[in-house]
């Protein structure tokens, strides 16, 4: 068999969190703090998500702009060059 040693120092913590688990179950007021503290972690991670999303968003449109800035300026001079009649020799 192994003999596990277990330090003093992790006894005792386990003891403090063994007792500060029996306070909480015997007050309705930390349950609603805890179930407090994990709702607004999980909004403030919504709001997180949405911005990210909002920012590709911006990011894609100021893409699809670029890119068509670029086919309209391509465009513009093809068309200045049809009409002065430039050809390739």
């Amino acid at each position: 068999m192994y003999k596990v040693r277990v330090s003093k120092r992790i006894v005792f913590y386990l003891q403090i969190f063994r007792k500060s688990v029996e306070f909480c179950n015997e007050h309705e007021v930390w349950k609603l703090n805890v179930a407090h503290v994990l709702f607004m972690q999980v909004r403030i991670i919504i709001i997180i998500i949405i911005i990210i999303i909002i920012i590709i968003i911006i990011i894609i449109i100021i893409i699809i702009i670029i890119v068509n800035i670029d086919q309209e300026n391509t465009c513009l001079l093809i068309f200045s060059c049809t009409d002065l009649h430039i050809t390739k020799k």
